[in-house]
C-alpha cells in the first residue's frame, strides 16, 4: 500500500527529524561483512559494527526490515502496520508489514521517527494511522495511509495554545487545547474542511472517537458529540479507570471495577446483547481487575496476577490469553492482542502475524525456511509464517529446512521448568520433532524434511530418515560447523570436513586433501553442490552443477559462505558476491 504523510508539523521541525533521524542511502548490499543465511532471493548477514542487514538485490525498493533489539520498554504501540516501542535508547520496532516510502523514507524508518519526535504518553492509534504531540506541545505529527490516487497535500493546523488530548478514528484526528473557556474540540478529517465540536465541558482530561461520535470528559461530566447533538454519559464514566471504543460503543472500567458500555449517541447503557457480551464475572465488581482493553471484535481484562481474559463482543465466554510470562498491560489493534510483559519486553498474539520482542544482547540472526522466516538471538525466536507461536527464552541455534517448512531450535522454551538446552523441532513430520534421546549440552542442529542432526557432548546425533548411500559418522570430535541439504550433509570438527549422503550420485565426494584437519575453514551446501573456504582464503566448489551456479568468483581471502538451492554468497576483503540462482543478489 502506498503511504503518506498527512501532519501538522512545521516545516522547521520536519527538516530537523529528516536531517537527525533519517537512515543512510548506503545499500546493505555494500556494508555485509560477514553472510550468516541465505533465501532464495535475500541474504543477511552483519555489517562492520556487527549489526544485522540483508539484500534483496538491485531491485528491491527499500531495505528489509529486521527487528530491533529491545531493552525494558515504558511504552508499546500497535496497529495493523506496526509493533512499536520505546526502551531506554528510544525507538524500537520488532514488527513492520508496511511497505512503501513517506516522504521519501522508507517505511519503517517513519515510523521510528513519529515515536522520537512526538510525546509517548500522547500517541493514539487506530486501526492504520498513529498521531501524536510533537514534543513541542503546539502540534500533532500523523502517519496516515493513502487511500486513494489523490496525491497528499502537507497541512498545517496552528493550536493557539498547548494540545492537551488527542483522539484517533481511522484517518480523522481531533483535539483538545488548554486554556480555551469552551474547551472547544477540533477535528482534521484526512479529505474534509477541518471543523470544530462545541461541547461546553470545563477542564476536558481526555478524548475518545467512536466512528463519527466525538466524546470528552472531565472530573466532573462526560459528553459525546455526533450530528444529532450533544448527549451526557453516565456517572460511572466520567469516573470509570480506562475507556475504549468498542464495536460502536464506548465501553470502560469503572471506578467498582466492573464493565460497562453505553451507546455514544444516546448516553444510555447497552443492554448485554450479540453486540456487546460482557461476561458474566465482569458486570458485577471483579476485585482483581486492574487493565481493560478493547477493540471493534474483542474485548480483554488483566488481573492483579497479570493474567489477561479476553472475550468477543459477540460471544461472552472467557478465554484466558497465552502469553509466556504475567502481563503488565494490554495493547493491540483491530484483530490483534498484544502485551507488556512483566520484565518490559512485549508479545504479540492471534494475528496474521505474530511477533515477540528480542531483547538486548547479541544481534538478530535470520533463519529463511519454506513459508518461515525466523528472527532470532540468544534471547528467543521470532518466526513469521507456518509455526510463529514458538516461545523461547534462551536460544542457541536455529536452523530451517530448505525444502520444507520444518524448523529445528537449540534452546530454553518459555515455559520450561529447568534452564537446560533442549533441541526440538517443529515439522509436519512428526519423526524428527523429538530427538531419539536426550542430548546433553546441544550446540547446534541441522535439518531437512526428513531428519535432523544435532551436535551436542553425545558428538552427532542423527534422527528420521537417512540419506542414502553414505551414513553419518559414527564419532566426531570438538564439531564447529554443521550444514545440512536435501540430499547430503556436513560436518567439520577437529578431523577436518566430513560429508555424508548421496554424495557418489551427486558427484559430491570431497575433494582430495580437503578432508584434512585445518584444510577447510566454512563449509556451505546447495542441492547438489558444496563449496567451502580453504585456509587459503579461496573459495572451491564440486558436486553436479543440476541448477547452473557455475564457478564461483576470484574472492580474495574470503571470511564467510552460505548456500541454499543453486544459489551461493560469499564476504571477502570487497564486500558481498553471489552466484548461481535467479535472484537479482549482487553478482
Amino acid at each position: 500500500m502506498k503511504l503518506s504523510l498527512f501532519f501538522v508539523l512545521s516545516v522547521a521541525v520536519f527538516s530537523v527529524a529528516q536531517s537527525t533521524l533519517a537512515i543512510s542511502s548506503t545499500r546493505a548490499s555494500d556494508v555485509i561483512t560477514q553472510v550468516e543465511s541465505i533465501g532464495f532471493d535475500e541474504v543477511c548477514g552483519t555489517d562492520r559494527h556487527g549489526v544485522t542487514r540483508c539484500d534483496r538485490g538491485a531491485g528491491a525498493a527499500e531495505p528489509t526490515f529486521v527487528p530491533d533489539t529491545v531493552g525494558i520498554l515504558t511504552h508499546a504501540f500497535s496497529n495493523d502496520f506496526f509493533n512499536c516501542g520505546l526502551d531506554a535508547e528510544g525507538a524500537k520496532c520488532w514488527k513492520m508489514i508496511g511497505s512503501g516510502t513517506i516522504d521519501g523514507q522508507p517505511y519503517a524508518q517513519a515510523v521510528r521517527n513519529f515515536l522520537t519526535i512526538t510525546r509517548p504518553d500522547s500517541i493514539k492509534l487506530s486501526t492504520r494511522t498513529a498521531c501524536g504531540i510533537l514534543n513541542s506541545g503546539v502540534e500533532i505529527y500523523c502517519l496516515v495511509p493513502d487511500w486513494d490516487t489523490v496525491p497528499k497535500r502537507f497541512l498545517k493546523i496552528k493550536a493557539k495554545s498547548k494540545i492537551k488530548s488527542i483522539a484517533v478514528q481511522f484517518d480523522t484526528v481531533c483535539w483538545i487545547e488548554e486554556g480555551l473557556p469552551d474547551s472547544t474540540v477540533e477535528c482534521q478529517h484526512d479529505s474534509r474542511i477541518p471543523h470544530r465540536v462545541q461541547l461546553k465541558i470545563a477542564d476536558a482530561k481526555d478524548l475518545i472517537l467512536v466512528g463519527e461520535t466525538v466524546c470528552a470528559r472531565s472530573k466532573s461530566e462526560a459528553l459525546c458529540w455526533s450530528l444529532g447533538g450533544v448527549v451526557t454519559l453516565p456517572s460511572n464514566i466520567v469516573t470509570a479507570i480506562k475507556w475504549q471504543s468498542a464495536n460502536d460503543g464506548l465501553c470502560a472500567l469503572t471506578r467498582d471495577l466492573t464493565i460497562t458500555c453505553v451507546d455514544p449517541l444516546t448516553g444510555t447503557i447497552l443492554p448485554t446483547s450479540l453486540a456487546h457480551s460482557i461476561p458474566t464475572d465482569y458486570l458485577v465488581p471483579y476485585t482483581k481487575a486492574i487493565d481493560f482493553w478493547s477493540n471493534d471484535s474483542t474485548a480483554c481484562v488483566t488481573e492483579t496476577a497479570g493474567i489477561v481474559n479476553c472475550w468477543t463482543w459477540w460471544n461472552g465466554a472467557l478465554e484466558q490469553a497465552t502469553f509466556s510470562r504475567p502481563v503488565r498491560e494490554v495493547f493491540g489493534s483491530s484483530y490483534l492482542q498484544c502485551a507488556l510483559l512483566d520484565n518490559g519486553q512485549a508479545e504479540c498474539r492471534g494475528g496474521a502475524i505474530e511477533s515477540i520482542t528480542l531483547n538486548r544482547g547479541d544481534h538478530v540472526r535470520v533463519e529463511f525456511g519454506g513459508y518461515n522466516r525466523c528472527f532470532w538471538n540468544s534471547s528467543g525466536v521470532d518466526c513469521r509464517g507456518r509455526y510463529d507461536n514458538i516461545s523461547y527464552r534462551e536460544v542457541k541455534d536455529v536452523s530451517a529446512a530448505q525444502d520444507d517448512d520444518a524448523i529445528c531450535i537449540v534452546g530454553v522454551t518459555s515455559h520450561s521448568s529447568t534452564d537446560f538446552n533442549a533441541v526440538q523441532c517443529f515439522s509436519y513430520n512428526s519423526e524428527i520433532n523429538i530427538p531419539p534421546f536426550e542430548l546433553r549440552n546441544p550446540t547446534a542442529v541441522a535439518t531437512n524434511s526428513s531428519q535432523a542432526c544435532a551436535l551436542s557432548d553425545e558428538g552427532l546425533t542423527c534422527w528420521g530418515v537417512p540419506f542414502l548411500e553414505t551414513s553419518a559418522p559414527p564419532s566426531v570430535l570438538e564439531p564447529r560447523s554443521l550444514v545440512m541439504s536435501t540430499r547430503h550433509a556436513c560436518v567439520i570438527d577437529a578431523f577436518g570436513l566430513i560429508c555424508w549422503g548421496e554424495l557418489a550420485t551427486l558427484n559430491l565426494e570431497i575433494p582430495a586433501g580437503l578432508d584434512q584437519p585445518g584444510r577447510v575453514r566454512e563449509i556451505a551446501i546447495g542441492t547438489s553442490r558444496s563449496c567451502a573456504i580453504l585456509d587459503t582464503g579461496d573459495v572451491q566448489c564440486w558436486g553436479r552443477d543440476y541448477e547452473l551456479s557455475g564457478p564461483p568468483p576470484k574472492l580474495i581471502n574470503a571470511t564467510s559462505i552460505v548456500g541454499r538451492g543453486g544459489l551461493f554468497c560469499a564476504t571477502d576483503a570487497t564486500g558481498l558476491h553471489c552466484w548461481g540462482g535467479s535472484s537479482s543478489l549482487p553478482h
